[in-house]
């Protein structure tokens, strides 16, 4: 038997009425083909699961990174970043315009010592901590290199 002769009634129903009601194709990013209420379905769903005011839905994870480090981020603004986030979460630092630090792959010293210059040129410029506002830039877990940040000590 076919997947589609196994699969309960009600989700042939649904699969036949969402290829009436939009269609088929290879994708559909709304970049391209524009939000439509499905998405925002979508969206509100989460929201309510989540218990959050909103939510956002990218078709992938590397328009989510590059879009939300920008989004959070703007110019002035501090971005202290580890040297091997992927190329997407760095596209994102690039584009909010952020001043940018690395530090060290994974070395919790390394970032100690960059947010140490960071109070360093506060104190010499005789700016208050809270008059930036600072980011640390990390993975979880890295796409590139599978080693994870360790995050309780970040």
């Amino acid at each position: 038997s076919s997947a589609s002769s196994s699969s309960p009634p009600t989700v042939r129903s649904a699969a036949k009425s969402a290829l009436s009601t939009y269609g088929c194709g290879s994708c559909g990013p709304r970049g391209f083909y524009g939000t439509i209420d499905a998405h925002l379905d979508l969206e509100q769903s989460i929201s309510s699961f989540v218990g959050t005011h909103g939510a956002i839905m990218y078709s992938d994870g590397a328009s989510a990174c590059t879009s939300a480090v920008a989004a959070f981020a703007k110019r002035g603004d501090l971005l202290v970043v580890d040297e091997c986030v992927y190329e997407a979460l760095g596209t994102g630092v690039t584009l909010s315009r952020a001043n940018v630090r690395y530090f060290r792959h994974n070395d919790v010293r390394d970032l100690r010592r960059v947010l140490e210059d960071a109070e360093a040129t506060d104190r010499r410029l005789g700016r208050k901590s809270r008059d930036q506002r600072r980011f640390i830039v990390t993975e979880g877990v890295y796409r590139n290199y599978g080693t994870v940040a360790p995050l309780d000590e970040i």
